[in-house]
């Protein structure tokens, strides 16, 4: 178009730039969006509001940042669909404080709230268990004036199914009716699946019925969530009549939808229908992954086929196809159930030919091998972290091993698995703040562990490489509120607000069980 001698304006720029990110070309896309400005053609918001979304999608932040700030400068103002945008991606990145700066700038500059930028917040608060928060939101959008549409009603219905509460999502669910907001398939299928985890079956039933009398087609979704809850009740007919409902329905069952089937038949030890339903997924033309294969093989290998199961896995790579992690986990596991130890440690060693590594239930099934199987302790076991000279996994398997040669289930003597550990060794200590002895010296408490008896042998002869101390960011924050308490007379409530308010709070609920753990066991290695 440029070589015949013909300029194209905003409109072509626009729709080439919306063409590129919906196929994913956001890259492509930044760049063109250069090229326009290069080219002297007046700023506009259309544009940069599309890339900004597809950064957004890509959770490119920084890259939208970047773009955000460049808009001020060429005075673009943001407005709501910019905002929107930013927000949506920053909550589903689980930022909420950010989300609430951002919201604040928003209405700062008076930059009009609409329906999106509610339902954006409303699904984010409930995603977070916060919905008497996502509520109050409501409360204010009603005062606003801004009626509910239907993905408000739809993240308020999620959020109570989240939290099990199905007689409030049903009240959310008729409200929407009663308000003249028809309900789509996504409420249906919020509500079906809300109702199959609390096990009310003939209430999900009834919804799905009830879809078909309102006109709505019900999709992939909602056939594998009420496939999978009959699989888990063992209602396995009723899970097969949904499957070819859904196909003559011209809803094509997905690898997840068999994935689903498969493992419920292969817990309850219907191995003749898994592998039925295995030909079946071929036959609706797609190809089983290794998540199939690793599936079936769980169920020959939980009910004693393993030389079926030896066999499948054997011939995985026939179709092109090499196991993970998981499908040697199982399989190993499958062969020292069936007494088969020296098979399974041959297995665990060819790991590392296909570049899977192991990981901690894989280590743990061959220490489980270990003091079942005695001979292999030596043989085996301590060959692993010989082999596999990763620090952190090699400390973890002899943390293992130690605590359970103290619990006596097998010999193992700490001179010996030292010679056997040729690899990098990591140790460190870990006191918390809330320790009685006020006179107690972290530095001193260190230079005593290194001489426990378990753990002078590995360090014997050795050199150090690195070493360092630092204070853990919850002491930090302790130690400034204590400062503000000496020096500026506030309370140690600061404290907890400026806890719960920083990234550490999230962090420390994911570990909330470690601390308890700690005064359990004196050492962790």
């Amino acid at each position: 178009m440029i070589r015949k001698g013909y300029q194209p304006d905003l409109i072509t720029y626009n729709t080439i730039l919306n063409g590129l990110c919906k196929s994913g070309n956001t890259d492509r896309a930044a760049k063109l969006l250069r090229m326009i400005e290069e080219r002297g053609l007046r700023h506009d918001i259309v544009a940069h509001n599309t890339v900004i979304d597809c950064l957004c999608k890509d959770k490119l932040l920084t890259e939208v940042f970047d773009l955000f700030s460049k808009m001020k400068d060429k005075v673009i103002p943001p407005n709501t669909v910019t905002y929107n945008c930013l927000i949506h991606a920053i909550c589903t990145l689980g930022q909420q404080k950010e989300a609430t700066r951002v919201l604040d700038e928003m209405v700062a500059k008076n930059v009009a709230l609409n329906v999106v930028t509610y339902s954006i917040l409303i699904d984010a608060h409930c995603k977070e268990g916060m919905v008497f928060e996502a509520e109050d939101i409501v409360d204010t959008m009603i005062k606003q004036g801004i009626e509910l549409n239907v993905v408000t009603y739809n993240a308020l219905i999620n959020g109570h199914c989240l939290q099990n509460n199905m007689k409030e999502a049903r009240r959310v669910f008729e409200l929407m009716a009663k308000k003249g907001c028809a309900a789509n398939v996504i409420s249906y299928s919020t509500m079906i699946n809300g109702y199959c985890k609390a096990k009310r079956l003939d209430k999900a039933m009834n919804l799905f019925c009830e879809m078909s009398q309102k006109g709505l087609v019900p999709d992939t979704v909602t056939y594998t969530t009420l496939i999978q809850s009959m699989c888990l009740v063992g209602r396995f007919s009723n899970a097969h009549e949904l499957l070819k409902k859904m196909c003559t329905s011209r809803q094509v069952p997905n690898p997840i939808t068999f994935s689903v089937f498969l493992d419920g038949l292969c817990k309850h030890g219907k191995i003749k229908e898994a592998l039925e339903v295995l030909q079946a997924m071929q036959n609706c033309g797609l190809e089983p992954d290794i998540v199939h294969y690793t599936i079936l093989i769980y169920g020959l290998c939980k009910y004693r086929h393993i030389k079926i199961a030896t066999e499948l896995f054997h011939g995985l790579s026939v179709k092109c196809l090499n196991p993970d992690v998981y499908t040697y986990t199982v399989m190993i596991s499958g062969l020292c159930q069936e007494g088969f130890p020296g098979e399974a440690y041959h297995l665990f060693r060819t790991m590392g030919n296909i570049d899977c590594l192991p990981n901690s239930c894989c280590y743990n099934v061959m220490i489980q091998v270990s003091y079942k199987f005695e001979d292999f302790w030596d043989s085996a076991c301590l060959n692993v972290c010989a082999t596999h000279p990763d620090m952190t996994v090699a400390m973890l398997v002899f943390s293992i091993f130690n605590l359970v040669n103290c619990q006596g289930c097998a010999p193992m003597q700490s001179r010996q698995l030292s010679t056997t550990l040729v690899c990098l060794i990591s140790i460190g200590l870990v006191v918390a703040l809330n320790y009685r002895n006020l006179f107690s010296n972290p530095s001193k408490e260190f230079q005593r562990l290194k001489h426990h008896p378990s753990i002078r042998p590995l360090l014997e002869g050795g050199s150090v490489l690195h070493y360092g101390a630092r204070t853990l960011n919850e002491g930090m924050l302790a130690a400034e509120a204590t400062f503000g308490v000496l020096h500026e007379g506030s309370d140690m409530e600061a404290y907890w607000n400026a806890l719960r308010d920083s990234w550490v709070w999230e962090e420390l609920h994911r570990a909330l069980n470690y601390r308890p753990f700690l005064d359990c066991l004196l050492v962790l290695i």
